[in-house]
């Protein structure tokens, strides 16, 4: 099959220039609403301090409301499974100190917790971020939402400016284009300064339909002084409806007596609503209601320990924490952990992430991956121990035993062809796939903030998946590798790509090593954020061999085809999808390009009715040289939404179509 040469340019110049151009600001503003949205976008450029860390304490009030009916299905929403049974309205509070960053909060420590939740569990953690945004900002909710008040975010908007005074201006905005990444609402600014007092949005993010009420603290910092917020989450039948309240400059709390209720009493800067107090006192009657009979939790119903089994090893995020501590283990049935690739087939992973510190810059860390994949039927795992010597300055011993690689080698079934005299069909019999187990131990050394070099020794043991067939043709099923490696890394400056040289030799016969080589590897990363959560990454990278004893499993490191999903986020590193093992395995070296381009608001987000969902959009292009073939090249598109992310994939040797192929990973509640 070949695809007849066209004009690309036709196609997607319609769509760029869609996304490129267009007036910034809507002719209903006037001159006077022109001046005041360039004062707002000004204001946070005078007013920041980026470099400063700051503390302030922070009061959160959260209910929780079951509307109608629940079923079975909210179980399966991560975070969610305290609320589906039991109760039907919740309410927690917490005051913490939250550090902020210039303009923004960058994280909280709760000091004093009270809440009604079954065994302090978190309920739907993402609406935190709706009590914190970031107006200032980009983006208004962490890394999302494109923020109104941010000049090069503008040409998203349409705005309208109606004078409410000498002194007071009202500004109105709506997205030019429906989608998740753009919020409704307006903001009462003075005009002499462009200093928002207040605002309000309203929009749709992760499944949750949010209205948010902010009050600007009356100094010049960047911060809200108060911010309420009404959620509504839908799902499957299913109705929670939500409301938060934070209030910043609270009093300090000391973190003790997480159970009491007189503590928070006295430290509430806000009375309690009549409901809220209802549930709190339905609450405290349950709890005495159960101490004056003990027996209750003794003679706990079967069924209800089933379905608190299930909460805390199948359907929750298990969470423990303690002053040093913290170990997370991610639930055991889980949809988003699902992903699916044309060559892998169906995967399913399970992970773990457990660490302890001895002090601030020194700790230990593990952080498993497990792994299903159902096409070939077979169990894989990932066990990462790192010991962090400075973790400021990325210094680390790690030990990883991991069996994620499944390799394919024609050089070994052509060898076995070439040497059998007999007329055999070896096609069938599966004879080039080997499973690959490795262990390595290495560490990273920090020498400057310009250079880290790696040393460590990794060993392969690599055996045929048929390991009875190659013994009935009398063939070796096990080729094993050890190996010392150096890589140093380098970075001129943060503006710059980051410089890798690899070096590896093998020892043979150090643990039974039957393969000898000696091999080097180049690579330069880089990732340019752009504004409006555009990211560009380019990777260039090459290496060859100075010896190779053997075309058996000498394989490159950058290319690996990983059995153990990883999840979409492609990072620095650009992958090829479509490549096959046995295509670069044997090779005496290779020359390799990739590039993606990630934005939202592209193409398919301009569509009608779907188009709203689209929250991100990638381009891929790679680039492939090595020996005996002809170049090979990748072209890919895909875009993420609420519920998962898909692509599509192209490949081509020389000017000519070779194949294509789908990618698909659930994105549902991922940040749950």
């Amino acid at each position: 099959m070949t695809f007849k040469q066209f004009d690309i340019t036709r196609l997607l110049l319609p769509a760029i220039l869609l996304c490129i151009s267009g007036n910034i600001f809507s002719k209903q503003v006037t001159d006077k609403g022109l001046e005041t949205l360039n004062l707002i976008f000004s204001y946070r450029d005078k007013h920041i301090t980026a470099s400063d860390t700051t503390e302030t304490q922070v009061y959160l009030k959260h209910t929780f409301k079951t509307i109608g009916k629940r079923n079975v299905t909210l179980m399966l929403v991560p975070s969610m499974y305290s609320i589906a049974k039991g109760h039907r309205n919740y309410i927690g509070e917490t005051i913490g100190t939250a550090r902020i960053l210039g303009h923004r909060i960058i994280d909280m420590t709760p000091q004093l917790t009270l809440t009604t939740i079954r065994k302090n569990r978190k309920v739907m953690p993402v609406i935190i971020d709706y009590a914190t945004p970031n107006i200032y900002g980009e983006q208004l909710f962490g890394d999302n939402v494109l923020s109104p008040f941010y000049k090069n975010n503008a040409r998203y908007y349409r705005y309208k400016a109606t004078a409410l005074s000498d002194s007071l201006v009202r500004i109105t905005f709506k997205p030019k284009i429906n989608n998740t990444q753009l919020v409704t609402g307006w903001a009462i600014v003075e005009s002499n300064n462009g200093k928002i007092q207040r605002c309000h949005l309203r929009g749709t993010f992760d499944m949750i339909d949010y209205n948010i009420n902010i009050i600007m603290d009356k100094t010049d910092r960047l911060l809200p002084s108060s911010c309420s917020t009404k959620a509504r989450f839908k799902f499957l039948g299913n109705r929670i409806e939500a409301e938060l309240t934070a209030g910043y400059g609270a009093q300090d709390a000391k973190r003790k007596d997480y159970s009491s209720k007189m503590p928070m009493d006295s430290l509430r800067p806000m009375p309690l609503e009549d409901f809220e107090r209802d549930i709190y006192n339905s609450y405290n009657q349950e709890i005495k209601d159960k101490e004056r009979d003990s027996a209750d939790v003794k003679n706990e119903k079967f069924g209800e320990k089933a379905l608190n089994a299930i909460d805390d090893n199948l359907l929750s995020t298990l969470r423990f924490s303690s002053a040093n501590s913290y170990l997370k283990l991610s639930p055991l049935i889980n949809p988003l952990e699902l992903s699916y690739s044309n060559s892998r087939g169906l995967a399913y992973r399970i992970k773990l992430d457990a660490k302890h510190y001895f002090s601030d810059n020194q700790s230990i860390s593990i952080n498993p991956r497990f792994g299903y994949n159902f096409k070939i039927d077979k169990f894989f795992y990932k066990l990462p121990l790192r010991y962090y010597i400075n973790e400021k300055k990325e210094s680390w011993i790690e030990l990883l035993l991991e069996n994620g690689n499944r390799i394919t080698n024609s050089s070994v079934l052509d060898m076995i062809k070439d040497s059998s005299r007999d007329t055999i069909d070896f096609s069938g019999l599966g004879l080039d796939y080997f499973d690959d187990k490795q262990m390595k131990l290495h560490g990273n050394f920090y020498i400057s903030p310009k250079l880290s070099v790696e040393l460590g020794c990794t060993y392969h043991k690599r055996t045929a998946v048929n390991s009875h067939n190659f013994d009935s043709i009398g063939q070796t099923n096990s080729y094993n590798s050890f190996a010392p490696l150096v890589s140093v890394s380098y970075l001129p400056s943060p503006t710059m790509p980051v410089f890798t040289a690899s070096y590896e030799r093998s020892i043979k016969g150090v643990l039974n090593s039957n393969i000898e080589y000696e091999k080097w590897e180049m690579d330069a990363s880089y990732k340019k954020h752009i504004s409006g959560m555009k990211i560009l990454n380019i990777r260039l990278g090459g290496g060859f061999y100075t010896n190779k004893s053997t075309d058996y499993f000498v394989d490159f490191s950058n290319f690996r085809e990983n059995y153990l999903p990883e999840g979409w986020d492609d990072e620095w590193t650009g992958n090829f999808q479509l490549l096959r093992s046995q295509w670069y395995n044997a090779s005496e070296y290779y020359l390799r390009m990739n590039a993606s381009y990630e934005s939202p608001l592209m193409i398919m987000s301009r569509l009608p009715l779907i188009g709203k969902y689209v929250e991100t959009e990638r381009f891929y292009i790679g680039a492939l040289r090595i020996q005996d073939t002809k170049p090979y090249s990748e072209l890919g598109y895909s875009f993420t939404n609420r519920y998962f992310s898909a692509g599509v994939f192209t490949s081509f040797l020389g000017a000519k179509y070779h194949d294509i192929g789908f990618k698909f990973t659930m994105e549902l509640f991922r940040r749950w």
